[in-house]
């Protein structure tokens, strides 16, 4: 049992994971319809591969790129998920805020491993910084999607949640339970347990992630259908100016109507027959000339 906790396969194998979500948001990226914040959810996705990637070679590279780069990237993840949340949502984005945190974070990083080493206290600042984020999200799920989208969105909320939850317990047990890590991959393993249980935490988050990305574009279609209903049916013209009654009833010119009520932009031009009856003298001069 204790080889399949083994910290180091463990992070080798959620980096995969990482990977293929990674790839899975490019595509979609690439090929489906999306909305501003986006992209950041495909940095994130990106950055938490390859954070993990270099953490599951710690011992093996150096630690300003297994520890200070794969802790960093580890973080940013999680910092593009809420940055891509509030330009999703049309909110502010706290760019100082999020770059405030990443420099706090490295810096950190830096003093417990090169000036006061310590294992624990690097877990307890990248788990730290998570939790932060993470209840965030949850608070930007929970009062902004409904706005946005009319529908509250629990599933993406809980996801931040226990992503929250699962970190504060990491950071707990660095802290208070744990005696001195001598190394990450020799970690307790109740650690291994909650890289498991947050690796689970993460795929839900992402794929709640998708899922609220296509769900704005059903919105968004189904607007659109509405808009194109508008134009169905019987519509009341005047026999005489044929000027066009809306819901309201106000009478107005059919151009102005149908531009309201579609995408549709008028160029005005004449036929053949008003500009005989407007203008006999051009129009047949013109067509004689043929």
């Amino acid at each position: 049992m204790h080889n399949y906790l083994d910290i180091r396969t463990l992070l080798f194998v959620v980096s995969i994971i990482g990977l293929v979500i990674c790839l899975s948001f490019a595509y979609a990226l690439a090929t489906r319809r999306t909305y501003a914040g986006f992209s950041a959810w495909t940095i994130s996705s990106f950055a938490g591969f390859l954070g993990l990637l270099l953490v599951s070679f710690r011992g093996v590279v150096p630690d300003v790129i297994s520890i200070i780069a794969g802790g960093a990237l580890i973080v940013s993840a999680v910092v593009f998920v809420a940055y891509g949340l509030e330009l999703f949502l049309g909110r502010p984005a706290r760019v100082r805020q999020y770059g405030l945190l990443m420099i706090l974070t490295v810096f950190g990083l830096l003093c417990f491993t090169y000036l006061s080493p310590s294992v624990n206290a690097r877990i307890m600042i990248v788990s730290g910084s998570i939790v932060v984020i993470n209840l965030w999200c949850a608070f930007l799920v929970w009062k902004g999607v409904p706005k946005l989208l009319g529908v509250a969105n629990r599933f993406l909320t809980a996801a931040f949640m226990m992503a929250a939850v699962l970190n504060a317990i990491r950071f707990a047990l660095a802290a208070f339970f744990d005696p001195a890590i001598p190394d990450l991959m020799a970690a307790s393993r109740l650690h291994a347990v909650s890289l498991l249980l947050m690796t689970g935490v993460h795929i839900f988050v992402m794929l709640g992630l998708l899922l609220l990305n296509f769900l704005r574009v059903e919105q968004d279609l189904k607007g659109s259908l509405d808009e194109i209903r508008i134009l169905r049916g019987i519509i009341p013209i005047c026999s005489a100016c044929k000027k066009v009654r809306d819901d309201h009833g106000a009478w107005k010119q059919i151009e102005s109507y149908i531009r309201d009520h579609s995408e549709a932009q008028f160029s005005h031009g004449i036929c053949p027959d008003c500009a005989h009856r407007l203008y006999p003298d051009y129009h047949d001069t013109k067509n004689n000339d043929f």
